[in-house]
C-alpha cells in the first residue's frame, strides 16, 4: 500500500477486509491480468487514495498474482501508463500493458 495514505493502513486489519478479501479471492482464481497464476493479492480497480468508500467497495475489487500486482499495477498507479478505459472497460493506450501480446 502506498505510503502516500497512511491512514488506510489500519483498513487492512479490520473483520470487513478480511471478509472482503476471502470473497474476492473465491471469486477471482486466477490472476484477472494475466490469467494464468493464481490470485494471491486483492488490487483495487480503481485506487483507493484514501478513500474509504472506495477501500471497502466489493464493486472496486479482482484478484492478482504477487508479480501483477507489484509490476504492473505499481507502474499504473505512479503515472507510468495510461489508464483510461473505454465504455466496455478495456484500456484505450496502445502501449497499455493490457493491449500487449500475451
Amino acid at each position: 500500500m502506498p505510503r502516500r495514505y497512511p491512514e488506510a493502513r489500519k483498513w487492512y486489519g479490520t473483520k470487513e477486509w478480511k471478509r472482503l478479501r476471502h470473497i474476492t479471492l473465491v471469486k477471482f482464481p486466477k490472476c484477472t491480468r494475466c490469467r494464468v497464476q493464481p490470485s494471491t493479492t486483492v488490487d483495487h480497480k480503481i485506487p483507493h487514495k484514501g478513500n474509504i468508500d472506495l477501500f471497502f467497495a466489493e464493486s472496486n475489487l479482482t484478484g492478482l498474482c504477487k508479480l501483477c500486482h507489484d509490476s504492473w499495477k505499481s507502474r499504473q498507479e505512479n503515472g507510468r501508463i495510461d489508464t483510461e478505459c473505454d465504455e466496455e472497460g478495456f484500456p484505450v493506450d496502445v502501449g497499455h500493458p493490457w493491449n500487449m501480446p500475451r
